[in-house]
């Protein structure tokens, strides 16, 4: 679709582009949605009716499940269950991990379907004119037979 109005001659310019505007577009897409992971995440276990609810975990016990689960993304939930009385701070994290996922899955769907609907959205291809198009010269092989 990008590169159906090109020029011939500017083509491997402009795929070059699109292929840079390409991979820029899923780093930040990765970057962004990864960051929606991680902060609703921390938000969801850190959230009164999860970790509040643990007996016997007090506030700075709390804040430290909180920013173990953060800054491991949530791959550090399964050491918090082994740590003296981790057993419901793990599973109050594992709980939370189930929105956070659900929020990223949904907001990549959404993104998704509008990147969709902007495709659907483009004006139809007009045919290529006559005109524009320039005819190379025979190679001499081509002439000779």
């Amino acid at each position: 679709m990008i590169l159906v109005d090109v020029p011939v001659a500017q083509s491997g310019q402009a795929s070059g582009w699109q292929s840079t505007v390409r991979q820029l577009g899923a780093a930040l897409g990765v970057a962004v949605l990864g960051t929606l992971l991680v902060s609703t995440l921390g938000a969801a276990t850190a959230t009164a009716d999860n970790l509040s609810s643990v007996p016997g975990l007090n506030d700075p016990a709390q804040k430290q499940v909180v920013s173990i689960v953060r800054g491991s993304a949530g791959a550090a939930i399964p050491e918090i269950g082994r740590m003296p009385g981790g057993r419901p701070a793990q599973a109050a994290a594992e709980s939370a991990m189930v929105p956070a996922a659900r929020i990223t899955t949904l907001s990549a769907a959404g993104i998704s379907l509008l990147g969709l609907l902007a495709t659907i959205a483009l004006p139809p291809m007009k045919p290529q004119d006559e005109e524009g198009v320039v005819q190379a010269d025979p190679s001499p092989e081509a002439v000779l037979e």
